[in-house]
This record gives C-alpha cells, sequence and structure tokens, in this order.
C-alpha cells in the first residue's frame, strides 16, 4: 500500500509501507504527522492512525516504527529552566538571561537529537528570544550608564 505524508505545508510520496516505518525510526514522521493512504477518506495524524491499526495499543502510548510503545512526548526540563530563567532575568538583568540563554541551546540540541520524542522546542525558543533579548537590553543599560557617568 502506497502512503502519503506531509512534511511542513507539502505533501510527500507515495512511500511503500516499510519506508514510512523507516521514517518514523528516523523521526521524520511523528504521532502528529499527518498520513494518507489510499483506504483512508481524510488525512490523520499518524498517531490516530496507529492506534486504529493496533487495537493493544493505549492512548497514552505513541507507536514508534519498530511496534514499541513509548510513553506520549515529555517536555525537556532544560526548556522550562530556559524560559523561567529568561522571565527572572527580565527583573534582574543579565545575571539571570545568560544561563537562559545556555539551557535553551542545551535543551534545543536535546530536542533535536530526539526526534521529536522530546516536547519543549517552544519554551526553549521563548527562553532563547527573551534572554538574548534581555542581554542586549542590559548591555546598552550599562553602556549608557556609563556614558551617562562619563559625561556629567
Amino acid at each position: 500500500m502506497e502512503w502519503y505524508y506531509s512534511e511542513g505545508e507539502e505533501q510527500r510520496g507515495p512511500v511503500s509501507e516499510s519506508v514510512l516505518i523507516d521514517l518514523v525510526e528516523q523521526g521524520v514522521i511523528r504521532a502528529d504527522t499527518y498520513v494518507w493512504n489510499a483506504s483512508m477518506p481524510d488525512w490523520l495524524p499518524y498517531g490516530e492512525v496507529q492506534a486504529q491499526s493496533d487495537p493493544m495499543r493505549t492512548n497514552d502510548t505513541v507507536m514508534t516504527g519498530s511496534r514499541e510503545p513509548i510513553l506520549e512526548e515529555k517536555t525537556e526540563p532544560l526548556a522550562v529552566a530556559s524560559l523561567v530563567l529568561a522571565i527572572v532575568g527580565c527583573g534582574c538583568g543579565f545575571f539571570a538571561s545568560i544561563p537562559a540563554i545556555v539551557c535553551g541551546h542545551i535543551a534545543l540540541n536535546r530536542i533535536n537529537e530526539a526526534g521529536g520524542r522530546i516536547a519543549g522546542r517552544p519554551l526553549a525558543l521563548a527562553g532563547l528570544v527573551i534572554g538574548y533579548g534581555m542581554l542586549v537590553i542590559s548591555i546598552l543599560g550599562f553602556i549608557f550608564t556609563f556614558l551617562g557617568a562619563f559625561f556629567a
């Protein structure tokens, strides 16, 4: 049976079922990736299609291509730490912004290496954006403070 899947806004395929399973194992197709074949009336997330084809599967697991259940995506703790430190950095400048940036980059690296099995990308990105923003604001504040004291 030939399968089609979505990657971003683009439709990919047709691919055989064995290639589809390989794409799942590689992390290209995740539980939330929409798939379709000629026997289906509409596109569905891969996780739902897998649940319908395997009656032993429970709702609290996501199937991998190897047919072994794993827990639902967990959130990367450093992504949460990045966002919290970035928000704290809004009050204390670069002292919390630098750790927020470091945690954000480490979290994104771990999320990318996990191939979609770890959630938290938006949290890490928000932590990075706020952290970098507060770092720039802190540096500009120091520059203007120094210039104000120098020319006063």
